[in-house]
């Protein structure tokens, strides 16, 4: 009779129970784990800032809205253009984007910063060969052909054009970087994660091969072209703002006695920084030289990233997350 009384008082609010025995199992609820994107935020990505090397000796990170591509920003249209070529994103026809939030973000920005359409970026450097993204290597890589210089002759030749895009520990692996400017690199990431900000790392790599050359590979071990050396050409922030009403709901859980876990395949310095936004953990909290797997943070967890399953796993090992229930929109890291 209770639960009878208690799925009424849920039906005002617009929840409809198709099991009473669920209503039982709801309050017996003590720990809560969801996942980040489009379940505690919105799901609607901006890139807000893009950092660039200038000059390639030092690095810059500049708000999207004050940059503008051309002739004098050879560094932007460079990062602007790997954007539009290295992307799952496809075009609709109406004028629309297609594709993860993630990438169509990029690819909306790009698009602005060029003027041009990303059909149009595609057709003028057309991908001959693609490594999709996958959560072992978490990075994306696609392979274009560049149309020959006038007088460069070539021969048999043909200049191709590699763009490497990806999580930035991944990718900044491959690339050949002073420790100055590595160092200045990184600190740029942290600034910008510690705002909550998503950040895509973006390489890329010039070489000519004969024309009758076929890639293929899938990474380190079978590829038959260079997968290191690459060239940095800069970073892509993106910011996902709480769902609206996700800091109350988690206030009222937490006072109802139930603990809230962000599940997220995000780098765990952006997912804390999301985490202390919607009340999940306090601003306040200082974790910094706490190892990873330290009793304290193993004991407490209130956020897992793919990070921290990674550093519980020997080389080989998988984990069974059959318990473990994630909303639709989870991260390739987690699956």
């Amino acid at each position: 009779l209770c639960l009878m009384f208690a799925s009424q008082q849920m039906a005002t609010r617009q929840v409809l129970v198709r099991r009473i025995d669920a209503v039982e199992t709801l309050g017996c609820v003590g720990v809560l784990c969801s996942d980040k994107t489009g379940t505690l935020t919105s799901g609607n990505m901006t890139a807000t800032d893009l950092v660039i090397l200038e000059a390639g000796s030092s690095a810059k990170t500049y708000p999207a809205t004050s940059l503008k591509a051309g002739k004098e920003a050879s560094e932007v249209n460079r990062l602007a253009q790997c954007g539009l070529l290295n992307s799952t994103t496809k075009d609709a026809g109406d004028g629309s984007l297609t594709g993860s939030p993630t990438e169509v973000a990029i690819v909306t920005l790009c698009q602005r910063l060029l003027d041009v359409t990303v059909c149009r970026a595609r057709s003028a450097e057309p991908q001959i060969f693609e490594i999709p993204f996958n959560s072992s290597n978490k990075w994306m890589l696609t392979v274009h052909q560049v149309e020959q210089r006038k007088g460069a002759g070539g021969g048999n030749e043909q200049p191709v054009r590699l763009v490497l895009k990806g999580a930035p520990e991944r990718v900044l692996q491959r690339c050949q970087l002073p420790q100055g400017l590595r160092d200045e690199v990184e600190a740029s990431l942290d600034a910008l994660m510690a705002e909550g900000k998503r950040l895509i790392c973006v390489a890329e790599k010039r070489f000519s091969v004969a024309k009758d050359f076929a890639f293929h590979g899938s990474g380190d071990s079978d590829a038959n072209f260079p997968m290191d050396s690459y060239e940095l050409c800069g970073f892509f922030a993106l910011e996902d703002p709480p769902k609206e009403g996700v800091v109350e709901a988690i206030d009222r859980m937490g006072r109802a006695g139930c603990r809230t876990i962000m599940v997220t395949g995000d780098h765990p310095s952006t997912a804390r920084a999301i985490a202390a936004r919607i009340g999940i953990v306090d601003e306040d909290d200082d974790e910094e030289g706490k190892e990873e797997d330290s009793p304290e943070i193993r004991e407490q967890h209130l956020i897992v990233t793919g990070a921290t399953l990674e550093s519980h796993m020997h080389e080989d090992e998988t984990i069974d997350l059959s318990d473990l229930v994630t909303g639709p929109n989870a991260d390739p890291a987690l699956k």
